[in-house]
């Protein structure tokens, strides 16, 4: 593959899944290194996931870097927000 190789040219480690083709699953070795990186994976797109959902999406409106890093952050703000109301209102688990 041609981004791997690339990947590789750059001494950067690739984080791609593999995956299966007929008549050639998985090792047991590719499908622990794929639940490893969607450890990792899972995280970063359940962020991104409630941008879309949530806050209105990826996409900025406006002019120039300074007002895109603001629009940015207020957003980063308001998804940390959420998380923490979440997090504030959840009813403790008792063992």
């Amino acid at each position: 593959a041609g981004i791997e190789w690339l990947l590789s040219f750059l001494n950067w480690t690739s984080h791609i899944h593999e995956r299966p083709y007929r008549n050639r699953p998985l090792s047991e070795e590719q499908k622990e290194k794929n639940t490893e990186r969607s450890k990792t994976r899972s995280h970063v797109e359940h962020v991104f996931g409630a941008w879309v959902m949530q806050l209105g999406g990826k996409l900025l409106r406006s002019i120039g870097l300074g007002r895109a890093e603001v629009n940015l952050g207020l957003k980063n703000l308001t998804y940390n927000f959420m998380r923490f109301i979440f997090w504030e209102t959840r009813e403790p688990v008792l063992n």
